[in-house]
């Protein structure tokens, strides 16, 4: 590895470790003001448009794991991190069906009506990627959560959810009907947030970096 190399690398682990520290800071604000949304993907997706799926991947996983070592309950918390680490497949995968939309790249001059063209290309992307992230996540986190709370292990479902749960727990719905379903309204705005708020970071990051002109 060259020395562009190593300083291209110092400076993305560099991302990863701040984008960590701010899904964390982000989701703790989100809990206590208290607001019925995670946003604690939101920097995992900015590092998966900008960098690419490895380093969304670092950025999702660092955040659960400091974040479940510093509020240890449990350790079958940890699992969430599979979550995370979803939202970063996703993103990936979005960005392959829709590279026109998502990738990052210098952009020359175009006429008007075909920049708002792109502006809704990419707004219709980003819906969509914020629908599918909501149906995984929702089932991927209620499974889990469920799971952790059959084997009666402490934690498992401290977050927005609880919002909505209450009430489905009187309608005598399994644990992971219960589990799924009071995390679907909470990642609908969750998703939504997370998606266009991550391309947002991502595209100042490469703007700066001169990868891309609007």
């Amino acid at each position: 590895m060259g020395k562009a190399g190593l300083k291209h690398t110092l400076f993305m682990l560099f991302l990863c470790v701040t984008g960590a520290l701010l899904n964390i800071t982000i989701a703790y604000a989100a809990l206590n003001i208290p607001i019925p949304v995670y946003l604690d993907t939101v920097l995992t997706m900015t590092m998966t448009f900008y960098g690419g799926l490895f380093w969304g991947v670092l950025t999702g996983t660092l955040t659960n794991l400091i974040s479940h070592t510093v509020w240890f309950y449990s350790w079958g918390d940890y699992l969430f991190t599979l979550c995370n680490i979803a939202v970063a497949l996703i993103t990936a995968l979005f960005i392959r069906i829709f590279p026109g939309e998502l990738i990052f790249g210098k952009r020359l001059p175009v006429q008007e009506s075909r920049r708002y063209k792109t502006m809704l290309d990419r707004t219709v992307a980003l819906t969509l990627l914020s629908f599918a992230l909501c149906l995984v996540i929702s089932i991927m986190g209620g499974i889990i959560a469920a799971s952790i709370k059959i084997f009666n292990v402490y934690g498992g479902g401290t977050g927005p959810e609880l919002f909505f749960s209450p009430f489905l727990h009187r309608k005598n719905l399994s644990v992971f009907i219960v589990e799924i379903l009071s995390r679907i309204p909470v990642n609908i705005i969750d998703r939504l947030i997370s998606s266009f708020g991550g391309y947002g970071l991502a595209l100042l990051l490469a703007k700066r970096k001169g990868r891309v002109q609007f």
